[in-house]
């Protein structure tokens, strides 16, 4: 798919072609994410094996759990990582939900 610019197009022109493009053959939303990472904060990270670890989950389950939001990763370069207190939150509300089913089933017997 070949397209000539003409010599006559303003720059804002060319920049709506650019966006409408853009909006065509990708998601705007997945775009933007990969572009306007959210700010790590200064602290300690994990790396995916380490934090499905923690968490006592598979690396599919982590993979899952990222893409729905559950837990948020950072990407840096081709390495993708997680936040140490964003991981061990989640290990303690995961941690608080398994000992109220456990609690639960105890009463119900």
């Amino acid at each position: 798919m070949e397209t000539k610019i003409p010599d006559n197009l303003e720059v804002q022109q060319l920049r709506e072609m650019i966006v409408e493009m853009f909006k065509e053959n990708f998601s705007l939303r997945e775009q933007l994410r990969k572009l306007v990472p959210k700010p790590l904060k200064a602290g300690k990270i994990l790396s995916r094996k380490k934090t499905a670890k923690q968490l006592q989950i598979s690396l599919p389950t982590l993979n899952k759990w990222s893409k729905e939001g559950k837990l948020a990763w950072y990407k840096i370069g081709i390495y993708i990582i997680y936040n140490y207190e964003e991981v061990m939150e989640l290990a303690r509300q995961r941690n608080l939900r398994g000992v109220k089913e456990r609690v639960k089933y105890l009463y119900q017997q």
